[in-house]
């Protein structure tokens, strides 16, 4: 693939096929940029040429979360789908992997002149090549024979601590310290088993509670309680969560009405979201139809000129032509594909007869 960057001119905003792909979709110039970014990214790590046939034009559109993108930049020239490939025209040009290669080396160069003329400053260290920054040798000799003099000094020092100070002899197996007074008492075992018998979830979170503040007997004796009263699982994880383990076992247990009123809420909460979900549906729906509806006017507009325009258009010589595109169209004129062009010499000829009419 070819690299982990892309190239974008600096006057991508303000060329005619982002103009055009704005009009036409009705969103900013920006918005079109970043959205293409995500278009070109993804070919440049998935393919060489800048061609797939693994995916179509509406997978454009769900990359850029967009309907009708990859139609816009179709009708701007930049993309096209034949013979079962969808194709971005001249990739390779500008972002293929001699493409990157001769920009990089023009950016070098640039760099290399700049640091190379009277007077420059002096490249920092963090910005040189890397050439530049590798050491040409690991070191003489006798910076080598010096390291391990000064390795062989270390442990030799290590020992003689280790002699003054011997470390404790380890415990005799099965001998672990307890804490004092658990011998007596059930441990954490068996109030795990407990929690699992009464089918608690997330087991291992009310043992790290019950270990803050409870003793594995007053647990046990919470549990047995709750057996007694039948109560549920989740009134047991929520009475231990929620009481400390000085609290007598018959407090601060959750009561159907609460149970009832928390299930309430939740159905109250899902209502809420499906009534959001449905809004932003009937939001995108809207923008959907306004979009069609400016792609129509923005082809309507086009026919219009063209049959207003269009056969003057034709009997004008291409240097006329270019010349009456430079006077009322600021973009470039290379970078214009030949439908936009068309379209902005029809735009340039209304124009022209406009000021005539007004005696300009």
């Amino acid at each position: 693939m070819a690299g982990t960057w892309i190239k974008m001119d600096h006057d991508l905003p303000e060329t005619p096929e982002v103009l055009m792909m704005a009009d036409i979709l009705g969103i900013e110039e920006d918005t079109v940029v970043g959205k293409l970014h995500r278009v070109w990214s993804w070919f440049d790590k998935q393919t060489n040429d800048g061609r797939s046939e693994k995916i179509s034009v509406r997978f454009i559109d769900r990359r850029v979360r967009l309907e009708g993108f990859a139609s816009a930049m179709m009708e701007a020239g930049w993309l096209c789908e034949a013979d079962g490939f969808v194709t971005l025209p001249n990739w390779t040009e500008h972002n293929g992997e001699t493409a990157k290669r001769r920009a990089l080396d023009n950016k070098r160069k640039g760099q290399n002149r700049k640091t190379s003329s009277p007077g420059a400053e002096p490249v920092p260290q963090s910005v040189r090549t890397d050439s530049e920054n590798v050491p040409h040798g690991s070191g003489t000799n006798a910076d080598k024979m010096k390291n391990r003099e000064e390795k062989r000094r270390e442990e030799e020092n290590r020992e003689e601590k280790n002699k003054d100070n011997p470390p404790p002899p380890p415990p005799p197996q099965g001998s672990a310290r307890r804490p004092s007074g658990e011998n007596t008492e059930p441990g954490w075992e068996k109030v795990k088993k407990e929690l699992s018998d009464f089918q608690v979830k997330k087991i291992k979170d009310l043992i790290d509670q019950g270990r803050e503040s409870y003793t594995p007997a007053k647990m046990l004796a919470v549990i047995e309680f709750a057996r007694k009263m039948k109560f549920t699982p989740n009134q047991l994880h929520t009475r231990i969560i929620n009481q400390p383990g000085s609290a007598s076992v018959d407090v601060g247990w959750i009561t159907e009405a609460d149970l009832k009123s928390s299930r309430s809420s939740s159905v109250d909460t899902q209502s809420h979201y499906h009534a959001k979900e449905a809004a932003q549906q009937r939001s995108k729906q809207q923008a959907d139809a306004e979009a069609v509806e400016r792609k129509q006017a923005h082809q309507r507009r086009r026919l219009e000129l063209e049959e207003q325009f269009g056969a003057r258009l034709d009997v004008m010589t291409e240097e006329e032509r270019d010349a009456l595109l430079s006077r009322f169209n600021t973009h470039t004129i290379q970078f214009m594909t030949p439908e936009i062009k068309r379209t902005n010499q029809l735009q340039a000829l209304f124009e022209l007869s406009k000021a005539q009419a007004a005696g300009g």
